[in-house]
């Protein structure tokens, strides 16, 4: 999988976690980002019978590269949707540029 695209999508996350309140850190950002996107399995909790929605792995051996792709597009309209409505989509590209730059 493309290294330079999933460093992408970890700024995405970090993005989120300086601009959010309940998303404040990486992991809940991640969190986040998968449940928005629909990239759980459903499981039912063996003693109150509630479901669950249990976040699946985005780890290079968990997906392709296409369909990395197709999961970081549906991370950045859901989270322009839901997770931060407020940010327009060039102040979102600006800010992970400036975030990239500064791990090079």
């Amino acid at each position: 999988r493309n290294g330079k695209h999933h460093a992408k999508f970890f700024a995405l996350l970090t993005l989120i976690s300086e601009n959010s309140e309940v998303y404040d850190d990486v992991d809940k950002a991640l969190i986040a980002v998968k449940l928005v996107v629909g990239h759980f399995d459903l499981v039912q909790h063996p003693v109150t019978g509630e479901i669950s929605q249990i976040p699946k792995s985005i780890a290079y051996e968990s997906m392709s590269q296409e369909d990395f792709e197709d999961f970081y597009s549906r991370a950045i309209d859901g989270i322009l949707s839901h997770i931060l409505p407020q940010m327009p989509r060039a102040t979102m590209d600006k800010l992970l540029d400036h975030i990239i730059s500064g791990w090079a």
